[in-house]
């Protein structure tokens, strides 16, 4: 018997972050840890060295294990071992369309010159 999901290809996969997750159908997740992954070296090269430096292998090595995790968890939900997610059905929200159409949003209005992100940024740090 051959099973669904393999979960050393999941963790290879991860190498770019976020792809192994849609390997394992968490589309959710895979946009979770893309972003946070682009986010982290998109800061640390703004000059916010710390954390953010910090988190950009935190959130790199976390995704391999979440890959490993998910493939492993498949698994077992196809042989019997578990009927439900661990996680449950809340992580893979409609939600998180609505997030992610709101942070295109602002991307977009930055890079047309109607929102300055980085005034933003420097205002939150004066209060």
């Amino acid at each position: 018997m051959r099973l669904p999901k393999s979960p050393g290809l999941a963790a290879f996969l991860s190498l770019f972050p976020g792809l192994g997750q849609v390997y394992n159908g968490q589309i959710a997740r895979a946009f979770a840890f893309f972003f946070a992954w682009v986010g982290s070296i998109y800061l640390t090269a703004n000059g916010h060295e710390f954390p953010f430096a910090f988190v950009i292998p935190f959130v790199y090595l976390y995704n391999m294990i979440d890959a490993w995790k998910g493939a492993t968890a498949a698994n077992q939900r196809f042989l019997g071992g578990r009927s439900e997610p661990e996680e449950g059905p809340s992580l893979e929200s409609p939600v998180w369309g609505g997030i992610l159409v709101v942070f295109g949003i602002v991307i977009l209005a930055s890079n047309l010159g109607w929102l300055d992100l980085e005034r933003l940024a420097k205002c939150g740090r004066c209060s």
